[in-house]
């Protein structure tokens, strides 16, 4: 009974997909025939089909890091196949783009590591620890940031707002650290068992990934700069 109505639900969920694709590629189709002008026209002209070609080879070469990522991070916790680490990025990053704020991304992600054995905190671990990664590697780029663009920091309205932004990761930093040694203030804020269990997952699954071997970490932290090294590269 419970195996039916499982594949009751994925049949549901791949007929939502297949709707939802159809939408947006209806949506674009028609935004592009009554938003057709000359300039449109001119674009396709003139535009060069090699640097399509270059567009895709470089997204191609971004994707393959940022999966080879994942794939180190879930040596030490569960590990993924690559091929699962290639659907998890390419379909997550697909729902982020084409949904509003991209909010679909990561529940879709979190959903598909839970077919694959993952409990929700351990996955959201794995895109925690990618995060902690990233955050690393931004505050490394900080520097030439500066130095290319130091002349943002001068506008107005870019202060305020890295203001409110710096704020807001702040309390964020502190309350996952608060949590993090303190964990039984987490149960006095949130009453419902499931979620408590599953943050109470996703701390245990981090300290126990940060308190191993680093080599792992060190590998995605590699990859994970190799990654960007495409979109850099394409910005030049």
């Amino acid at each position: 009974m419970v195996e039916i109505k499982r594949e009751e639900l994925i049949r549901k969920i791949k007929i939502g997909l297949f709707i939802f694709v159809l939408i947006t590629l209806s949506i674009f189709v028609f935004t592009f025939i009554f938003t057709y002008e000359e300039e449109t026209k001119d674009f396709f002209k003139y535009f060069k089909k090699l640097y399509l070609l270059y567009t895709f080879l470089f997204w191609l070469f971004f994707i393959i890091f940022d999966t080879l990522t994942i794939y180190f991070i879930s040596f030490k916790i569960k590990r993924i196949g690559f091929l699962d680490c290639f659907t998890l990025i390419t379909t997550g990053q697909f729902l982020a783009t084409t949904t509003p704020f991209g909010i679909f991304g990561l529940p879709f992600q979190i959903y598909y590591l839970n077919k694959k054995n993952y409990e929700i905190g351990e996955g959201l671990s794995i895109f925690g620890i990618k995060s902690a990664i990233y955050i690393i590697l931004y505050i490394f780029l900080i520097p030439i940031v500066l130095i290319y663009t130091g002349s943002i920091f001068e506008n107005i309205y870019f202060k305020h707002a890295f203001k409110v932004i710096s704020f807001i990761i702040l309390i964020g930093i502190f309350l996952i650290i608060l949590f993090a040694i303190k964990p039984e203030k987490l149960s006095k804020i949130i009453k419902w068992k499931r979620l408590n269990d599953e943050i109470i997952r996703f701390r245990n699954t981090i300290f126990s990934y940060f308190s191993s071997s680093p080599f792992y970490f060190f590998l995605s932290f590699i990859f994970a700069s190799l990654s960007y090294l495409s979109y850099i590269k394409f910005k030049l």
